[in-house]
C-alpha cells in the first residue's frame, strides 16, 4: 500500500492546468463543428465589464424600400427610416465543488500528482459539459418560441404522425421547415437511440440512395443526400418514458437539432476559474476544489426576456416563455427542432 504524506495529498497547480487543457480540449472540438461561435468583438468587450445580461444590436427588416419614382409629380416623399431592436442574452453563472479526504489517498496506490490531474481534468470535463447542455437547453426551448409567421415553424413534431420515431422522411421535413434557405443546413445533433432509428428506416426504405446506407452504417456521421452531418450526443435532453399506471406507458420523447453555420453563441465572461481550501481542523484532513465559471449560451435571433430574471436555474433556461422573437425573417435562423419518439 502506498504511503502518502498529509502536505502532498493535493497539488493545486497541478488540478487547475489539468482542468483547464481538459476544458480547452473540449471547446476546440465543438468550436470545429462550426455552430457555436464567440460574440462579436465589441459585444465581449461589454460583456467582460460585468453585468446580468449582454445586449446584441440587431436592425429591423425595411421593407418598402424600393418604389416608383415619378418624374412628372412635385410631391414630398416619405423615407424609410432604419430601426434597431434589442437581443438580450443572460449569463449563467456555475460552480463545480469536490471535496475528499486522507483516506481517499491512503487507500489508494495513485500519487498526489497523479490524484490531482484526474481531479483537475474531471472539474474541467464536467464545466464543459454544463457550458454544451446549457447550449441545447438554450436551442431546444428559444427554437419553440419562433411563433411568426407561423406557431412553432421551425419545430417539426413526429408525435401525432403514424411513424413516430425518427425517419428519412421526418429528417426531410424538418429540413424544410426553413423553407427556400434550407439549404444553410449542415449539421444535426441526435442522441444514439435516434441515430438507430434513422440507421433502419434508411434500411428498409428501398428509394433511398444506396450510397446512404453505406455512409450512414460505416461512418456513422453523414446523410449525403441531404447534405447534413450527424453528430452523436447522448447528453442532448430528452423526456424519458412514464408510465401513467393501468398499464398506460409514455413512450420516451426526443429531441434532434438541425443547424446552420454559426447558428449559435457561446461565451464566457469568466472561464473556469479554480480555489483551493485545506480544512486542518479536522482528525481527517479534507481537501476542497472549487471552480466557478460564468458564460452565456445563445440562439442568434431569439431573445432572453430581462423580465425573467438573471442567472436562471437548469429549469427556467428550458422555458419557452423566458424567451422572445426578435428576428425579422424567421429563415434568417438557422436553427430546427425536429422532435421524436
Amino acid at each position: 500500500m502506498a504511503l502518502t504524506k498529509f502536505s502532498d495529498i493535493f497539488i493545486p497547480e497541478v488540478a487547475a492546468a489539468n482542468a483547464i487543457e481538459a476544458f480547452a480540449q473540449n471547446m476546440e472540438i465543438m468550436a470545429g463543428l462550426g455552430i457555436l461561435g464567440p460574440l462579436p468583438p465589441s459585444v465581449r468587450q461589454k460583456m467582460a465589464a460585468g453585468g446580468e445580461f449582454v445586449t446584441l444590436p440587431r436592425y429591423t427588416h425595411t421593407s418598402g424600400i424600393v418604389t416608383r419614382r415619378d418624374l412628372t409629380a412635385n410631391t414630398a416623399v416619405t423615407a424609410s427610416k432604419l430601426s434597431t431592436k434589442e437581443e438580450h442574452a443572460v449569463l449563467l453563472r456555475r460552480k463545480a465543488l469536490m471535496a475528499y479526504d486522507d483516506s481517499a489517498i491512503v487507500a489508494s496506490s495513485a500519487s498526489a500528482a497523479e490524484l490531482s490531474a484526474e481531479k483537475g481534468r474531471q472539474i474541467g470535463n464536467a464545466m464543459f459539459a454544463e457550458a454544451k447542455i446549457s447550449a441545447y437547453r438554450v436551442a431546444i426551448a428559444a427554437i419553440q418560441a419562433i411563433d411568426t409567421p407561423t406557431a412553432n415553424i421551425h419545430v417539426e413534431s413526429r408525435l401525432a404522425k403514424a411513424t413516430t420515431t425518427l425517419t428519412y422522411q421526418a429528417l426531410n421535413d424538418a429540413r424544410f421547415r426553413m423553407g427556400d434557405k434550407l439549404g444553410i443546413l449542415n449539421t444535426v445533433i441526435m442522441r444514439s437511440e435516434q441515430w438507430k432509428s434513422l440507421q433502419d428506416d434508411v434500411l428498409s426504405t428501398a428509394n433511398v440512395n444506396f450510397t446512404d446506407v453505406l455512409s450512414m452504417l460505416v461512418s456513422e456521421g453523414t446523410v449525403p443526400s441531404l447534405r447534413l452531418r450527424v453528430i452523436l450526443d447522448d447528453d442532448l435532453p430528452f423526456t424519458a418514458a412514464t408510465s401513467l399506471g393501468g398499464g398506460t406507458l409514455v413512450a420516451s420523447q426526443y429531441n434532434a437539432l438541425l443547424f446552420g453555420p454559426d447558428a449559435m453563441y457561446l461565451d464566457f465572461q469568466r472561464q473556469v476559474e479554480f480555489n483551493f481550501q485545506r480544512e486542518i481542523l479536522n482528525e481527517n484532513i479534507e481537501q476542497y476544489v472549487r471552480a466557478d465559471m460564468d458564460f452565456l449560451t445563445h440562439l442568434r435571433g431569439i431573445g432572453w426576456k430581462v423580465a425573467s430574471g438573471a442567472n436562471p436555474a437548469d429549469a427556467a433556461v428550458s422555458t419557452v416563455s423566458n424567451y422572445e422573437e426578435i428576428y425579422s425573417d424567421h429563415r434568417n435562423l438557422p436553427a430546427v427542432l425536429l422532435i421524436t419518439e
